[in-house]
């Protein structure tokens, strides 16, 4: 039986050790993806800004949480408000999450919005920065489907296992303009490489 055993073992370790395949191991731990001969036989692909370790994944984002307007705001100028965004949700790989968003916003319709960016923390601490997405043309990345109001954010970098992650969501909001400070609720899918 020993023999047996040490004939199963040895087999094992002899195939495992082939020159024509090369295995990434994963970051969450769950899947291991093989690359043959430079493609990718899973669904799952390589990130090729850090060196086909990480894959991207598909996300799921559910939040909610408050608006506040501050006005006036120096640091935005003249006839603007500084509007702070907080909330919480759930997502795919971050799980229960804290965020943070921050804007200046003209209370003229004809000046632009700055930069809507900010951050989600996981539970764990570790951080997934995140910004509206902004048009070729300069608007940003926003529009109505059959399933309402949407907005698409992107993930650039972090703290911990997202330090070069990468990825975007689509989010559909609903605003309950009523209150103040405003209320909203989302949800959403996207992408997301660690």
């Amino acid at each position: 039986m020993k023999k047996l055993l040490f004939i199963l073992l040895a087999g094992l370790l002899i195939t495992s050790c082939s020159d024509d395949t090369e295995l990434y191991a994963p970051i969450n731990g769950d899947e291991i993806i093989v690359v043959d001969e430079g493609k990718n036989i899973q669904s799952l692909k390589p990130n090729p800004h850090l060196n086909g370790v990480a894959v991207t994944r598909p996300m799921k984002v559910k939040g909610s949480g408050i608006l506040e307007y501050i006005y006036p705001w120096d640091e935005c100028g003249m006839g603007n408000e500084f509007v702070e965004v907080f909330g919480t949700g759930k997502a795919t790989h971050l799980g229960k999450f804290d965020h943070y968003l921050s804007y200046c916003r003209s209370i003229e319709e004809e000046n632009p919005v700055t930069l809507v960016e900010g951050y989600l923390m996981a539970a764990n601490g570790d951080v997934l920065n995140t910004h509206l997405r902004i048009n070729d043309d300069g608007t940003t990345a926003e529009g109505e489907d059959e399933i309402g109001f949407y907005l698409i954010f992107d993930f650039d970098g972090g703290t911990g296992r997202f330090e070069e992650a990468e990825g975007w969501v689509k989010l559909y909001f609903i605003f309950d303009i009523d209150e103040r400070p405003t209320i909203y609720s989302n949800f959403g899918e996207g992408e997301l490489a660690y």
